[in-house]
């Protein structure tokens, strides 16, 4: 019984530890805040369209709390494509 009892006990840690090992093992999907708006739709009172690309916003934009990013938007009416500037919001206030 105690020889049974011990194998199991091994048994049991071996798949403890597998498990363990699996799970440090697993990794999140990082994402930019770029890639994450590209695809998106814009909606403004003057243009409605899908954001084409994203970049952090060349100049000193301050918004608080929020980082600014330019972003082309692909217009859904005209077809054209014009820039504009968002604001992120990345801190709780």
């Amino acid at each position: 019984m105690s020889n049974l009892t011990f194998t199991l006990k091994n048994e049991i840690i071996e798949l403890l530890e597998s498990i363990l090992e699996r799970i440090t093992k697993m990794s999140a999907n990082v994402y930019s805040i770029e890639s994450l708006l590209v695809g998106k739709t814009y909606r403004s009172n003057t243009l409605e369209g899908e954001i084409i690309s994203a970049e952090k916003h060349p100049k000193d934009i301050w918004y608080q709390n929020c980082e600014s990013y330019l972003v082309e938007v692909r217009d859904s009416f005209r077809g054209k494509t014009v820039c504009r500037t968002v604001a992120v919001k990345v801190k709780e206030d």
